[in-house]
């Protein structure tokens, strides 16, 4: 909000203590909240410092802003920078004495950066939870049925070719059991990538078939082979003949 000739009469009328009760508490509520009102008040402290040390102030000014603002820790600290640069030459600084008012300032003015930095961890909350809220969770997305590469052989297919989702985590696909093999309580399957074989879960199964579940990062585009292996009641493997074999594109 842009400021105006009585804003800053108002807030030279602040520093000096010539504002009632009702009115510094309006200040200060608008200190709170208006970046250029607070500019203001901090321009004004280092002009009256001026006025102070050339003695362009009344008497009765001069001697409000001397027990109150230049007593305060603030108010020497501005004095003593002032005279260091050269711009009041040296002087000797009003004795410190607690005032009311200006300890009511300096809360006001730590109050005010606690709630800057308070509002600042609050967007950046809100930010990150509607990032987090607008990510949809990954999906798992059906993939192809397979049949085992004796039987692509026998037919002249090729392997299988698929494209999985972008809002894909996993592909779930379903892997047809050969006519000959025994009924199995369990399996265990193995994905190639022509570099590693990792394990992948097995989520289900039925007479006619197993149901494995990959997740997606361990298929970027290429060319893949699932081996099936049977796990049979007394602790042992049979290996289901034939690999199954797929691309992604």
């Amino acid at each position: 909000m842009a400021l105006n000739n009585n804003d800053q009469t108002r807030i030279r009328d602040y520093l000096l203590g010539k504002l009632s009760e009702d009115e510094q508490q309006k200040i200060e509520e608008r200190l709170m909240v208006e970046d250029d009102l607070f500019q203001e008040l901090e321009v004004s402290k280092d002009e009256l410092v001026e006025e102070y040390y050339a003695n362009e102030l009344s008497r009765d000014e001069n001697q409000w802003f001397e027990r109150n603002f230049l007593a305060s820790p603030e108010g020497k600290q501005r004095y003593a920078l002032a005279t260091a640069l050269g711009q009041l030459g040296a002087s000797t600084l009003p004795t410190a004495r607690p005032q009311t008012f200006f300890e009511r300032l300096q809360n006001l003015f730590r109050q005010r950066s606690w709630i800057v930095a308070t509002s600042t961890a609050a967007v950046a909350i809100v930010i990150v939870g509607a990032v987090f809220l607008s990510r949809s969770p990954g999906q798992t997305a059906i993939g192809p049925t397979l049949a085992s590469n004796i039987h692509n052989r026998e037919q002249g297919t090729l392997p299988t070719k698929f494209t999985i989702p972008a809002n894909a985590s996993e592909l779930k696909i379903r892997l047809l059991l050969p006519a000959n093999v025994p009924p199995s309580a369990n399996f265990r399957a193995e994905l190639d990538n022509k570099t590693e074989i990792q394990s992948v879960k097995v989520v289900e199964h039925d007479p006619e078939g197993v149901w494995v579940q990959v997740p997606v990062k361990l298929l970027p585009r290429g060319e893949y082979s699932l081996k099936l292996v049977a796990l049979t009641p007394e602790g042992g493997e049979r290996e289901i003949p034939g690999d199954y074999l797929f691309n992604i594109e």
